[in-house]
């Protein structure tokens, strides 16, 4: 399993339980080996975000990952990992990248080194576009 894999597969693992709310701030838990305590049986490791509450979003340009590239803070949002061990985010109540406040509708993903914006728009209360059902374009 190469370093990268098994980076992805253990943040993966860590980030199952974390909840995002007013920071984006990305840990993963990491379990100690087994065997009696020689200290802390888990260890927290801080992999992205910022450490300041209620910050805006750095979106970029859409469909490209960049280090400068961060969701802006927010709660109530759905987040998962895929197969590839990638974090993805959509939604919820926060800030967009002009300090206002409301529902989002952006779709981020984060692969263990950066953030690309996905889909969806930047600004608060912007309703999803649908197309028409079925259509695959």
């Amino acid at each position: 399993m190469s370093v990268v894999s098994k980076k992805k597969r253990i943040l993966a693992l860590g980030i199952s339980g974390i909840v995002i709310t007013s920071v984006i701030l990305i840990v993963v838990l990491i379990s100690s080996p087994a065997g009696p305590p020689a200290g802390p049986r888990n260890v927290w490791t801080w992999m992205s975000g910022n450490n300041i509450r209620n910050q805006t979003g750095t979106n970029g340009v859409k469909g490209v990952a960049d280090a400068a590239n961060v969701p802006g803070a927010r709660t109530n949002s759905v987040s998962w990992t895929d197969a590839a061990g990638n974090f993805w985010l959509f939604g919820g109540l926060g800030l967009d990248n002009a300090s206002n406040v409301g529902r989002l509708n952006d779709l981020w993903k984060f692969d263990g080194a950066s953030w690309t914006w996905v889909s969806g728009n930047y600004s608060v209360e912007t309703p999803g576009t649908y197309g028409v059902k079925g259509d695959r374009k």
